[in-house]
């Protein structure tokens, strides 16, 4: 029986077909060759904004997105990565038709993020991570399942992470998705 699910003790055991999980960077250029790191000096508030995103090649579900910052170290919650300071317009999180341009969905509601700590509006799980030597770590998972369902994006669709700051000075600022696509299986057990 396809897509039947068996539990046995506490360990759930899969027959059959689903759905084939996936992960991707968000880059520069949508494309896995792109870069996804995003460090540099991106518009301002009178200038376009640079995305880092993903182009969907079939209809997909996202579950969830990790959020990775690196910078020197005293990464403190007013600042965004160690940049003094709450970020002039901030990052936002958003849906656009295949077209790149027209909005479908606004993640952050307006409320662009501008601090370390305002990762944690959104996401529950948000953690620096301090070596005692060396560069801090900010670390968040956005859980989009917790809030009901994963984000579906349909072929052509982008899922995008708005930039307009500059992020110049910065180490590392990454964003991991993960999910499925939809009628893709895989016979995993």
């Amino acid at each position: 029986m396809a897509g039947f699910v068996q539990v046995v003790g506490t360990k759930p055991v899969k027959n059959g077909p689903v759905n084939k999980w996936f992960q991707a960077f968000l880059t520069d250029d949508g494309l896995v060759s792109g870069d996804e790191n995003a460090i540099g000096a991106y518009a301002t508030t009178t200038g376009a904004a640079t995305h880092f995103w993903y182009a969907a090649t079939e209809n997909t579900r996202i579950e969830r997105m990790m959020v990775e910052i690196v910078d020197e170290q005293g990464m403190a919650a007013a600042d965004y990565g160690n940049v003094t300071g709450s970020l002039a317009v901030g990052v936002m999180v958003q849906h656009f038709a295949s077209d790149g341009t027209t909005k479908l969905h606004d993640f952050t509601l307006q409320a662009a993020i501008k601090t370390n700590a305002e990762w944690a509006r959104y996401c529950y799980d948000v953690d620096i991570k301090t070596w005692g030597a060396g560069s801090d770590f900010l670390y968040a998972r956005w859980t989009f399942m917790r809030a009901g369902t994963a984000i579906r994006l349909e072929t052509g669709d982008h899922f995008a992470v708005v930039l307009h700051d500059d992020f110049d000075a910065m180490i590392g600022h990454r964003f991991l998705i993960q999910g499925y696509r939809e009628g893709t299986f895989s016979h995993d057990s």
